[in-house]
């Protein structure tokens, strides 16, 4: 095997990063931890802020559905809603077969 078969293998070996966003009440504490309200196609929304749930970044293989409108799949990262209703809640990792941790983004 050349170097440049190697560097090839290693390419597409690669996961890629994905955006979901939260499209649903930041004060409910079950709408922040439902995986199925954490989809990629909400590019509206702006997460500037840091008190409630806006956005993740996560590997493409933690997604289930069609891409374009993929939501994150519950058994790869088991989501856990923290805070409280008067200042909304934030999405944390607590279970799931995936080793990636995802990056949140919050909003005020």
């Amino acid at each position: 095997m050349s170097f440049g078969d190697k560097t090839a293998k290693t390419e597409t070996s690669k996961l890629a990063a994905v955006t979901l966003y939260f499209a649903g009440n930041a004060h409910d504490q079950d709408e922040v931890a439902d995986p199925s309200n954490w989809a990629e196609d909400n590019p509206a929304s702006s997460c500037a802020g840091s008190a409630k749930a806006c956005s993740m970044i996560v590997e493409d293989s933690d997604l289930q559905g069609a891409s374009g409108s993929r939501t994150l799949n519950p058994s790869r990262i088991e989501l856990q809603a923290v805070g409280n209703d008067t200042n909304g809640y934030k999405a944390i990792k607590s279970g799931g077969t995936s080793s990636t941790n995802p990056t949140f983004a919050y909003q005020n």
